[in-house]
């Protein structure tokens, strides 16, 4: 009986490291900017993103000016943390909201994403508050982020 036992806890580990690390790796990829601390990306030559690399530890990204780049720690369950945020000092016009993408990122403590019946995804963003500061939408690798 204790060997059965002794099964289904390794089998019971198992699945829980096998579900966390598949829900991180849905994090993998390009993320098109569509609020901010709940205000609407601002419309520029290009729409601003963040491209997550699980397996490097590292983000990447344009905020409508300027590109920005961190360091991704993520955490048990939905826990996550951009480090060490880094951007490139261009002088832009008008940036509103979009410019401040990086210092919002550094405040992010949790995660959630929602996927839609068309299987569209959805990234929130939430600070140690639990407030929700950032909502991204999917994109595909090879999406233009042009705005037709």
């Amino acid at each position: 009986m204790d060997k059965y036992l002794c099964y289904a806890v390794i089998l019971s580990a198992f699945l829980v490291i096998g579900c966390s690390s598949t829900k991180s790796v849905a994090l993998n990829g390009k993320w098109s900017l569509e609020t901010i601390n709940e205000k609407a990306v601002s419309k520029s030559d290009q729409i601003p993103y963040i491209e997550i690399n699980i397996s490097d530890k590292r983000i990447g990204g344009y905020d409508g000016c300027n590109n920005i780049g961190g360091d991704l720690i993520i955490g048990k369950h939905d826990e996550i943390t951009f480090d060490k945020m880094i951007s490139t000092m261009r002088f832009c016009h008008d940036q509103g909201e979009n410019a401040m993408l990086g210092k919002v990122l550094e405040s992010v403590r949790r995660y959630e994403i929602i996927t839609a019946k068309d299987n569209n995804k959805t990234l929130l963003l939430f600070d140690e508050n639990n407030i929700k500061t950032i909502i991204l939408k999917w994109q595909e690798s090879n999406k233009s982020t042009k705005i037709q």
